[in-house]
């Protein structure tokens, strides 16, 4: 078996046969579909796709028995896989016909590369692309700082998942950032450029305490980002430069967030020194993404996807803000 797609449902009927005919639809055909259906997942999901699995004996249904939550449903349908590669799939989702075949091509001619992902369009609430970076410099680079990856197009080598223990932790709200995370220290993370997956904008909200979860959750997962690569440890204050979906000047003057800018510039010459001794990317990649970084911090902008910005040093990255 060569690739093993896992699906997580959680009531999901209302878009799901989209899903399950775009995996029916690959041009590469050497796949199975384990559907790990969620344990009060009760809107008939069940029963769909146990039509789909007298269809095609390649879909397979796990059902839980208690109550799993999204990342231990994809650990569980990831230890029941006899695929060499992992492709991630959602219920609400759907996959172009020659995503596999060429997520497989690239893979087996790259095996340094751990994680394949793609570009995505998003439709529904909102209309616009994903093109996430496509080589492993600036992808990884990137992935630092901001979960810059499309998640339900990733496909994955399982062999690299058991062997390093890369499982989904539960414990986080942002359970893919935090595996990449991981990930990078045992293979490379890159993209094919085009767009292989359509992803469905709902219009759900997120809560106030899942979105201060996600706040804490992407503060935390960046000290330990740059604590693993760069062995460089956080303060508190310093940790809250990188919230990823708050502003963490609302409550300052302006004579506060000038002070705390200049904390921020401090902390990123840092890293750009250490980055030159332990060579996580290029000088002209971590150039450009700290730039962001600190565009991100003054205007609450994020261009993590475009082209590489020409810097001759670090003082060139540092837009100006009000003194």
């Amino acid at each position: 078996m060569k690739v093993s797609v896992v699906m997580p449902v959680y009531n999901g009927k209302k878009y799901m046969t989209y899903a399950l005919n775009s995996i029916l639809a690959q041009t590469f055909t050497d796949w199975e579909l384990i559907v790990v259906n969620e344990f009060d997942s009760v809107d008939g999901s069940y029963e769909l796709i146990n039509e789909y699995i007298k269809k095609d004996r390649r879909i397979k249904l796990i059902q839980n028995t208690t109550k799993l939550g999204l990342a231990e449903s994809l650990n569980e349908g990831i230890r029941h896989a006899e695929g060499d590669y992992i492709a991630r799939m959602d219920a609400d989702d759907w996959s172009h016909p020659m995503r596999f075949e060429k997520q497989v091509a690239y893979l087996d001619l790259h095996p340094n590369v751990g994680v394949l992902g793609t570009w995505q369009h998003h439709f529904g609430k909102r209309d616009w692309y994903h093109c996430p970076p496509r080589y492993s410099d600036k992808c990884m680079a990137t992935l630092l700082f901001d979960c810059n990856l499309c998640h339900s197009t990733v496909m994955m080598r399982k062999r690299t998942i058991e062997e390093y223990n890369l499982f989904y932790d539960p414990q986080y709200s942002i359970e893919d950032f935090e595996l990449w995370s991981r990930f990078m220290a045992y293979g490379e993370i890159v993209n094919i450029p085009e767009v292989l997956g359509e992803y469905r904008e709902s219009d759900s909200n997120i809560s106030n305490d899942k979105m201060e979860k996600i706040n804490v959750d992407s503060i935390e997962i960046v000290a330990k980002s740059l604590k693993r690569y760069f062995n460089l440890e956080l303060d508190e204050k310093e940790k809250s430069f990188f919230v990823l979906f708050d502003d963490p000047f609302k409550f300052c003057t302006t004579e506060e967030k000038n002070s705390i800018l200049e904390d921020l510039k401090f902390l990123l010459n840092k890293i750009f020194i250490i980055n030159k001794s332990v060579r996580f990317c290029n000088d002209a990649v971590m150039l450009h993404v700290l730039y962001c970084v600190w565009n991100r911090a003054v205007n609450r902008k994020m261009y993590f996807n475009e082209k590489i910005k020409d810097f001759n040093g670090i003082e060139d990255i540092f837009l100006p803000y009000n003194k």
